[in-house]
C-alpha cells in the first residue's frame, strides 16, 4: 500500500502533486491511502486515478474532495474498498453504484440523504 497522509497537509499536498505522474505509471498499484491530504486536486481524479487500473483500495478519509470527484471515483472498475469518511463536501454517493466490485464503503460523518444504492453492495 502506498500511503501519503497524514504527514502534514501542505507537505502531503506538494508531495502528491509532484509525484502524480509517477503514481500514474504504477498501473499495478492496488492500494492508495491519501487520508488527511486536505487538497487532493481534480487533476489527480482526471489523470492519475484512471491510470491506476488495478486499484482495489482507495482511502480519502478527511480529504477535501468535491461531489464531482466522487463521479471520477465511480469510474474505477476494480475498486473494492473506499473510505471517504469525513469528506464533508460529499452529500450524494449514489453514483458509486457504478462500482460493481465495491464491497467495503466507509462514509462516516457525511451528510448523505439517500443511501438506497447500498442495497446493491454484497
Amino acid at each position: 500500500m502506498v500511503t501519503y497522509g497524514p504527514i502534514g497537509a501542505d507537505l502531503a499536498y506538494d508531495f502528491v502533486m509532484h509525484i502524480g505522474e509517477d503514481i500514474a505509471k504504477c498501473t499495478r498499484l492496488k492500494s492508495l491511502d491519501l487520508s488527511f491530504v486536505h487538497s487532493v486536486s481534480m487533476e489527480f481524479f482526471d489523470t492519475v486515478l484512471p491510470a491506476l487500473t488495478s486499484l482495489s483500495l482507495l482511502h480519502l478519509r478527511q480529504c477535501t474532495i468535491k461531489q464531482n470527484m466522487i463521479e471520477r471515483i465511480a469510474q474505477c472498475e476494480t475498486l473494492e474498498s473506499l473510505d471517504i469518511s469525513g469528506c464533508r463536501y460529499i452529500n450524494d454517493i449514489g453514483v458509486l453504484r457504478k462500482c460493481t466490485g465495491l464491497t467495503d464503503l466507509s462514509a462516516r460523518g457525511l451528510k448523505i440523504t439517500d443511501i438506497s444504492f447500498v442495497s446493491h453492495l454484497p
